[in-house]
């Protein structure tokens, strides 16, 4: 009587193990087919301040050379890292290291003016260096790869990339051609937090940053780059906050406070440098909740004129990153 017992209790045990075991293997196949078969994972790209967001990057802009190929392939320790020029470090550094800059290691047989000559990739010493072993002494660019490039399999895809990129005028992150020397300035970043507060309000996944429901004032930093101009020595630094994404006029003119440096993150960037800022108070009066504020950094370097950004012509998830909403 007892051995039949423990036998029947052994048959339930057995059971409920197999039951659990089901439970979870169903669980979890319920989690990883939710998305449909083809499409991307939406937490596959990690941008700033801990958030994601789906992200198709185009492999012929300077975003997407930086990601496919200067930071895996070149960027590498010892190399172009910030030891010399070009500095493929972050997509500022690369492009300011780039674009109109002077070349070291010429080309007898082919003298060229600049790393990158907008337009021209004939005359850019950049695709000579990955196609062209200069005196048979040089090497053909990149000399090694690391493990995490994928440069050996696709090298020729890239290069096309390259090329085109640099044809079509070698356009800056925001989607600007450069049209004189003296390039355009840039954005490293945008962050917002509550007024008097170093403290960060976080990002959804699509970028965009969250407001929390109550607050009443708050900061808006936004960091501003040129090669030739201090940030401090720019002019017209004044930003236009619109709930028009692709007519950014539209909307209210804030004019910056030059500010001492602040640290805070910037794009793709963990710690960026900050000199410009604006106070917003009655932040709960002007927006609604879930109205989506879009930033238009208006800037003169001196040269350029104003430019704008971003721009009508940046792409999506940068509007999204340079935006922030109420809860």
């Amino acid at each position: 009587m007892v051995c039949h017992s423990l036998i029947e209790f052994n048959k339930m045990n057995r059971k409920r193990h197999i039951h659990l075991f089901s439970f979870f293997c169903l669980t979890f196949l319920l989690l990883t087919s939710c998305a449909k078969e083809g499409e991307p994972n939406p937490f596959d790209v990690v941008i700033p301040d801990g958030s994601t967001t789906q992200v198709v990057l185009n492999p012929k802009s300077i975003e997407g050379l930086y990601h496919n190929i200067f930071l895996p392939t070149c960027a590498n320790s010892g190399c172009h890292d910030g030891t010399f020029e070009p500095d493929f470090r972050t997509i500022e550094s690369t492009y300011y290291s780039l674009v109109y800059q002077d070349v070291i290691k010429q080309n007898p047989s082919n003298p060229m003016n600049y790393r990158v000559m907008p337009g021209s990739s004939i005359t850019s010493m950049l695709l000579t260096r990955l196609t062209i072993d200069l005196g048979g002494n040089s090497g053909i660019m990149p000399l090694a790869t690391d493990p995490n490039s994928d440069w050996d399999d696709k090298s020729a895809a890239y290069i096309q990339d390259v090329k085109d990129w640099i044809d079509e005028g070698a356009k800056d992150v925001f989607g600007n051609p450069s049209t004189t020397v003296n390039i355009k300035p840039q954005l490293l970043g945008a962050t917002i937090t509550p007024s008097g507060s170093n403290q960060v309000f976080q990002r959804d996944v699509e970028g965009v940053i969250e407001i929390p429901n109550g607050t009443n004032a708050m900061d808006i930093y936004i960091a501003i780059d040129d090669k030739e101009t201090a940030a401090s020595s720019l002019t017209s630094a004044e930003v236009v906050l619109s709930l028009s994404f692709d007519n950014p006029n539209l909307g209210t003119v804030y004019t910056f406070d030059n500010i001492m440096s602040q640290t805070f993150p910037g794009y793709l960037n963990p710690n960026v440098s900050y000199y410009h800022k604006i106070s917003i108070t009655n932040v709960n009066t002007i927006w609604s909740p879930n109205e989506v504020v879009y930033l238009n950094t208006k800037v003169d370097d001196g040269d350029n004129g104003v430019v704008d950004l971003p721009g009508i012509y940046s792409m999506e998830h940068l509007k999204r990153y340079y935006s922030f909403k109420i809860l």
